[in-house]
């Protein structure tokens, strides 16, 4: 699989690309200019969806480091805040543009949450954060999603003792080898 490189050059190229396509469409949806996407061949809906499409992509490659769900939600509710602005200046409110709104998100995110599922179900390596004991001294490593699953299989109780998981069943062997050891010396 090849990835691209993400360099400081890049990202803020990316982040130009949004800017000018995010005050693009502040001005279009503010300003007197209802009915514009018709003279592309467009409907008010598709306009909406290319949109948010573009702004959806370009704010995932401007920003590597936030979360991709939080950026999603952020221009979901960008979006409804577009529709609300626009019923108090005399612009058309509507639900169904929002839903659009929604829809050009929908159409970035989705394969990125299939691609991952499929990348954990073949057990390939997988960035994944594990916190120690203080959230300051957390430490990132790779490893494969079995591994992962496997961890997490470690603190669900086991069917043949309740209330006790793997985990523990492990510490109990633990100890009753060095119970052992201590009463061969």
């Amino acid at each position: 699989m090849v990835q691209a490189v993400r360099t400081k050059s890049s990202v803020a190229l990316f982040r130009l690309g949004f800017l000018i396509i995010f005050v693009t469409i502040c001005i279009l949806v503010f300003g007197p200019f209802q009915g514009a996407e018709s003279g592309f061949g467009l409907t008010d809906k598709e306009a909406h969806v290319i949109a948010f499409f573009g702004l959806t992509v370009l704010l995932l490659l401007s920003a590597p480091k936030v979360r991709r769900w939080d950026l999603a939600w952020l221009l979901a509710m960008f979006g409804g805040l577009i529709e609300i602005i626009q019923g108090q200046i005399g612009r058309d409110c509507d639900i169904l543009d929002w839903v659009a709104d929604c829809a050009g998100i929908a159409v970035v995110m989705i394969p990125i949450y299939v691609d991952r599922i499929r990348i954990r179900s073949r057990g390939q390596v997988i960035r994944s954060k594990v916190h120690r004991r203080s959230r300051r001294s957390s430490n990132r490593y790779y490893r494969t999603a079995d591994e992962l699953v496997m961890s997490v299989l470690e603190d669900v109780p086991s069917t043949g003792r309740p209330g006790r998981g793997a985990g523990s069943s492990r510490r109990q062997t633990a100890l009753q080898g060095e119970r052992q050891e201590a009463h061969r010396l």
